[in-house]
């Protein structure tokens, strides 16, 4: 059973919107897409790695990217998969080439087009997630439980090595593919019971209260300010930033489109890059709007929330930003 869900990732999310709307030829953009198209890579692993969850039993609790508080800082796991007997950790990697696992210096190098990266050892961050989610257990729930743990390759074309007299490695480190039989082998050492289903529902719970998204500042990442940004209502059919309001809705100056509803994609940009509340002038000079009595009926508009009174009043980016629409 889905405990948490596998969602678009919001970091995921922000490098689109920054990758559409920076300058052009700014001096970062390079660094932007490269960021863009790595976590973009990291996202389809998991979601190649998550089809074959939905081969496991029924009654297995699955997790997608928690976020957990412990020792005065955090722990991520990319899948964590909880029964009554025991728990699995997945780490999730997505690297095209090939990629051998080198135990002598606890590093992974991958080769693509001639070319050699090194990356830390997935096996040790797992390694380091088991402990730290076994203390997460123990202090928040007081339960201990067996956990096992995987590093599972979502690109299936990816080649996998190590030293000869390493093969252990091979019973941890995984194509996708194979997680569901190696998931009932994982089963198989441990059958005794050790959670009933009332301890499962408090981890459960648990878990999801305690997850803490990690908040991602975009333009501080790369140094960037509202200057760098092109505002104005992106055009839907020909992406041309810059389109005009009349006769209530918008048009294309480029491709003559016109849309009663691209200033919403617009509003999703806005709280992805600035802020997770914008006020009427905020509103106003994103869109490139001047009247404030339009920019009021387009905000109230919206299923948003909104605080303050007046020249103060403030509308609110809803919880989930892609789920901002018309009411």
């Amino acid at each position: 059973m889905i405990a948490k869900e596998l969602e678009v990732p919001v970091v995921l999310e922000k490098l689109e919107v920054l990758e559409r709307r920076i300058v052009p030829y700014h001096s970062q953009l390079g660094k932007i897409t490269a960021e863009h198209s790595k976590r973009k890579a990291g996202y389809q692993g998991e979601k190649n790695v998550s089809y074959y969850t939905q081969q496991l039993p029924e009654s297995t609790l699955i997790f997608h990217n928690l976020r957990l508080p412990r020792n005065k800082s955090f722990f991520e796991m990319d899948l964590l998969l909880i029964t009554s007997s025991f728990s699995l950790i997945v780490e999730t990697k997505t690297l095209a080439g090939e990629i051998y696992f080198d135990p002598n210096f606890g590093q992974l190098i991958r080769t693509k087009a001639d070319k050699k990266e090194s990356f830390p050892d997935p096996l040790s961050q797992v390694q380091r997630q088991k402990w730290l989610f076994n203390e997460w257990l123990i202090h928040s729930v007081g339960s201990n439980i067996p956990i096992d743990y995987l590093v599972v390759v979502g690109n299936s074309s990816t080649l996998i090595s190590t030293d000869p007299g390493k093969v252990h490695l091979y019973k941890k480190v995984i194509h996708a593919n194979k997680l569901p039989l190696m998931y009932k082998d994982i089963s198989s050492k441990f059958k005794s019971e050790i959670l009933d289903l009332k301890t499962l529902r408090k981890i459960r719970n648990k878990l999801l209260k305690e997850h803490t998204p990690l908040q991602y500042d975009v333009l501080s990442k790369f140094r960037l300010t509202e200057k760098d940004i092109i505002k104005g209502v992106q055009c839907p059919a020909c992406s041309t930033i810059g389109m005009t309001r009349k006769h209530g809705g918008w048009i294309c100056n480029q491709c003559c489109t016109v849309s009663k509803v691209a200033h919403i994609q617009a509003l999703k940009d806005y709280f992805l890059l600035f802020s997770n509340s914008i006020s009427n002038q905020k509103c106003r000079e994103f869109l490139k709007v001047d009247s404030p009595d339009v920019v009021n009926r387009l905000l109230r508009e919206l299923n948003v929330s909104s605080e303050g009174k007046n020249k103060g009043k403030i509308y609110l980016a809803p919880e989930k930003i892609a789920s901002l629409a018309l009411k």
